[in-house]
C-alpha cells in the first residue's frame, strides 16, 4: 500500500530500551515535517493508476517559514502529525542521546508540495520548463515525463520534477538555496 500504515515516534521511544540492547549506534527517521494532506497520482499515471499518500515522508508541505528572525523561525516549523508533534520527535531525539544512539533525519532538499505556504509564497524559486526539455514554457519539467528521461540530463537532472505536485526548487536561485539551508540546519 501507499498510504500510512502505523509507525509513530512514540513507537520509537517506548522501543527505545529494545534497540539499545540491539546494540545500534544510529537510527535514521523518515522525514519528520509535515507533508501533503491529500492523495496523490503515482509517477506515471499512464502505467500506475493509484493514489498515494506522504507516507514516506517525501512531500513536505512547509509553511511560508522566514528563517531571518533571531528568535526562532517564523511560523514554526511543524512535525508531521500523523507520526507525533515536536515534543515526541525531541523525545526521540533526547532519548536516543541518553543511549548513545545517533538520529539523523531523512531531508527532502529537492521539491515541496504545489499547496504549501512556501511554494505559493515564492513560486519564483521553483524550477519551470523553458521547452527544451519536452515542456512548454513554464510548466515543471518532469524526471520521466514528456517522452524524455531528465533523470541524466547536466541541466534538468537537478530540476526535474517527479509529478506535477511537487514543484521542484532550482536551488542556482540564492533565496531558494538560502532557505533551504536554513531550514535544514533547523531540524
Amino acid at each position: 500500500s501507499g498510504q500510512y500504515a502505523g509507525g509513530d515516534l512514540p513507537g520509537v521511544r517506548e522501543k527505545m530500551g529494545y534497540l539499545q540492547d540491539l546494540g545500534i549506534s544510529s537510527i535514521w527517521l523518515s522525514a519528520p515535517y509535515e507533508n501533503r494532506n491529500a492523495a496523490g497520482a503515482a509517477i506515471d499515471p499512464g502505467v500506475d493508476s493509484n493514489q498515494y499518500s506522504a507516507y514516506h515522508g517525501y512531500w513536505p508541505s512547509p509553511d511560508n517559514v522566514d528563517y531571518s528572525n533571531p528568535e526562532g523561525p517564523q511560523p514554526r516549523p511543524q512535525v508531521e502529525s500523523r507520526i507525533g508533534d515536536d515534543a515526541s520527535l525531541r523525545g526521540v531525539v533526547s532519548d536516543a542521546h541518553d543511549a548513545g544512539i545517533k538520529v539523523l533525519f531523512d531531508y527532502v532538499m529537492n521539491h515541496v508540495d504545489v499547496n504549501s505556504g512556501l511554494y505559493q509564497a515564492h513560486p519564483e524559486w521553483f524550477a519551470r520548463g523553458n521547452g527544451d526539455d519536452g515542456t512548454q514554457a513554464g510548466e515543471f519539467a518532469l524526471c520521466g515525463g514528456n517522452g524524455l528521461n531528465l533523470w541524466d540530463h547536466p541541466y534538468w537532472s537537478t530540476r526535474c520534477a517527479f509529478t506535477d505536485y511537487l514543484p521542484p526548487f532550482d536551488l542556482a536561485e540564492d533565496a531558494a538555496r538560502a532557505w533551504s539551508i536554513a531550514d535544514a540546519l533547523w531540524w
